[in-house]
């Protein structure tokens, strides 16, 4: 019996080493919900997941059912966000946003709007300078913390409560 496949458009979050040369990428998944996957063979120096598969990359995969997690057939790269791997102060202001979405999203949870704002945010922090891309980072913040839940108060002070002017 031959197992499920899906094709998925995700962004690349996180990479975790398995083995000599598999991958477990974890992925924030186009409905928003986050995916785990294991790329085989993926840390091999011709493999061609080794390019696809970058944190900060948009990705449209074809992924087979397996048992605790699914497994990358193909890989198609939409977007490598290259501005933002290649200079280090980019990629400072970017990875903020990657650790807050592997945190914020869970598996069997969908927030539709994350990914669209993720990808928006790597997009933006790309096209500025390196200041530009902190303000899209903080920008970001508030905005996927709004989206999950968490609505921060700018208009009264923390400690007392009263109206701030």
């Amino acid at each position: 019996m031959a197992a499920d496949t899906y094709s998925l458009q995700a962004l690349v979050l996180r990479k975790t080493k398995l083995g000599e040369t598999d991958l477990i990428v974890t992925l924030l998944a186009q409905d928003g919900r986050q995916v785990r996957a294991v790329a085989k063979g993926a840390r091999k120096p011709n493999s061609s997941f080794a390019s696809r598969l970058e944190i900060f990359s948009e990705v449209d995969l074809l992924l087979v059912c397996g048992k605790s997690l699914d497994i990358v057939k193909e890989a198609k790269l939409l977007n490598a966000h290259i501005g933002v791997r290649e200079d280090m102060e980019h990629a400072a202001a970017a990875a903020p946003i990657v650790d807050l979405l592997t945190r914020l999203t869970q598996p069997d949870l969908e927030s539709p709007r994350l990914y669209d704002l993720s990808a928006s945010a790597l997009e933006h922090a790309e096209s500025c300078d390196a200041t530009g891309a902190l303000a899209v980072c903080a920008a970001f913040m508030l905005k996927a913390f709004a989206f999950s839940g968490f609505r921060p108060s700018l208009n009264r002070c923390v400690m007392c409560g009263r109206p701030l002017a």
